[in-house]
């Protein structure tokens, strides 16, 4: 029990204690609290943005009414014998309408001289131009697969020389004479390539040919090309 009283008397003191500066005011500083201090912002602090102005209240807009529109036909009193047309007068062109001197009306600023009404000379038209018509090209003439036989548009070769036979011995001898008929191939180059016996004396066929054989032709063209020739050649023997 003594302590609890001890403890209350402290406890009493201290309260006293702290009353005291209370009830005499010369203690507090009153005039400290008459004024208060703002301390203005640093320029480096961040600015706090205004709040955003509220939204615009919206009027919801009425469909238009519809407007019956009403004509009243009125029937003329009497029929007029002759009715008289508006007239209206005629302006001159002018030099935007004609384009330049020498246009047309209807044409445009810069217009061709002498242009036409609804185009340009020498202009394109409205649709395209026809196709060109294809021309058929000729077929090329077929390439003779052997020499030519000599007839139609195949003239004979000329004969630019042809040496004379050498008359057999045997054939002088025996007094033999007559015609001794050779088939013979002249190439492109008028030269005798190919020889074949038809008709003649056996004694002065091996003659005929020899002397054949030297022979020398013109070229044969056909369509300006030369082309070989199949033909038959004819040596006479005579005393």
């Amino acid at each position: 029990m003594d302590w609890l009283i001890s403890l209350g008397v402290h406890l009493a003191v201290v309260a006293v204690v702290m009353l005291i500066p209370l009830f005499v005011t010369q203690a507090i500083d009153l005039g400290q609290f008459r004024y208060t201090y703002l301390v203005a912002p640093s320029l480096g602090a961040p600015s706090v943005p205004a709040p955003p102005p509220p939204p615009a209240a919206t009027h919801p807009q009425q469909a238009p009414r519809p407007q019956n529109l009403t004509t009243q036909l009125i029937a003329p009193v009497a029929i007029p014998k002759a009715i008289e047309m508006p007239r209206t007068v005629e302006e001159p062109p002018s030099e935007e309408a004609i384009g330049v001197p020498g246009g047309v009306v209807g044409g445009v600023p810069g217009g061709q001289i002498g242009g036409v009404f609804g185009g340009t000379l020498g202009g394109e038209g409205l649709s395209a131009p026809p196709p060109p018509i294809p021309i058929p090209t000729p077929a090329p003439a077929p390439v003779p697969s052997g020499p030519l036989q000599v007839g139609g548009q195949v003239k004979a070769p000329r004969v630019i020389s042809a040496p004379q036979p050498e008359y057999p011995m045997l054939a002088k001898q025996a007094r033999l004479q007559g015609v001794v008929q050779i088939e013979a191939v002249i190439d492109e180059h008028g030269n005798v390539v190919q020889m074949k016996a038809v008709s003649g004396s056996g004694l002065l066929i091996p003659a005929a040919m020899r002397a054949v054989a030297q022979w020398k032709y013109e070229p044969t063209y056909l369509n300006g090309k030369p082309y070989p020739v199949a033909l038959t050649v004819e040596v006479t023997f005579h005393m």
